[in-house]
C-alpha cells in the first residue's frame, strides 16, 4: 500500500471516531436509541442475507466436490485401462480388422485406376493375398498351386474359384502383354479372389 493510501485511510478512521465521539457528546438519548435500534435492523437483515448466501455457496461448492470426485474416477479408470491393457488400447483398431484387409484394400485401389497395368498389378496382389490365405489355413508347398491341391473340396466352397483365378494370374505373368486383359475381366477375376477371402473372413 503507498504512502497516500494508509494516510486516506488514517484519516477515514479518525473521522469514523471523531463521528461517534461527538454523537455521545451532544447527541440526545432518545435519538441515540433510535438510530441503535435502526442500527441492529440492519444487522440483522445483513446478518440473514449473509446466512443465506453462505448456504447457496456452501451448495454449489459440495456439488463441485461431488463432480470433481466423479470425474477424477473416470480419468482414474482410464488411466488404469491404459496401465494395465496397454495392448488392447493401442491395438484395439487393428485387432478388429481381418487379417487381409489393408492389403486387400490395396487391391481395391489398383482397380479404381483406367490404366490396364494397375488391373494387372491387383490380380498379382490378390494371387499373392491368396498365398498367404492357404499358409494361415495349414498347407503348404513349393507353390500356391501344389497347396491348392492339398485342399479337400468338401473343406474348401470357393477352391474352383481359387484356381480359377491363379490359373489366369498365370497366363497374365508367363504371356506377359501379349495376354489382353479388360477391364471386364480384370473385375471378374478380382471378385472370385474376393469370394475366396469373404469365405474364410480373411477381408
Amino acid at each position: 500500500m503507498k504512502f497516500e493510501d494508509e494516510e486516506f485511510f488514517l484519516m477515514v478512521l479518525v473521522f469514523v471516531l471523531a463521528f461517534f465521539y461527538l454523537f455521545h457528546l451532544w447527541v440526545p438519548g432518545a435519538i441515540q436509541d433510535t438510530f441503535y435500534s435502526f442500527s441492529a435492523l440492519w444487522v440483522d437483515y445483513y446478518t440473514s442475507s449473509l446466512f443465506f448466501a453462505s448456504i447457496f455457496i456452501s451448495t454449489l461448492l459440495f456439488a463441485g466436490l461431488v463432480y470433481s470426485v466423479i470425474s477424477l474416477g473416470r480419468v482414474r479408470g482410464e488411466v488404469n485401462k491404459k496401465l494395465y491393457h496397454p495392448a488392447s488400447a493401442v491395438k484395439k483398431e487393428e485387432e478388429v480388422l481381418p487379417p487381409g484387409a489393408k492389403k486387400w484394400a490395396q487391391v481395391e485401389r489398383h482397380m479404381t485406376s483406367e490404366n490396364p497395368g494397375e488391373w494387372r498389378l491387383a490380380i498379382f496382389e490378390a494371387d499373392i493375398l491368396l498365398d498367404d490365405l492357404i499358409d494361415s489355413l495349414g498347407y503348404f508347398g513349393n507353390s500356391l498351386g501344389e497347396k491348392l491341391k492339398q485342399i479337400p473340396s468338401g473343406d474348401f466352397k470357393t477352391l474352383n474359384d481359387a484356381w480359377e483365378a491363379h490359373k489366369i494370374r498365370n497366363s497374365l505373368a508367363h504371356e506377359g502383354s501379349d495376354f489382353l486383359l479388360s477391364d471386364r475381366e480384370a473385375r471378374r477375376v478380382i471378385g472370385l479372389y474376393e469370394r475366396v477371402f469373404r469365405e474364410h473372413s480373411y477381408i
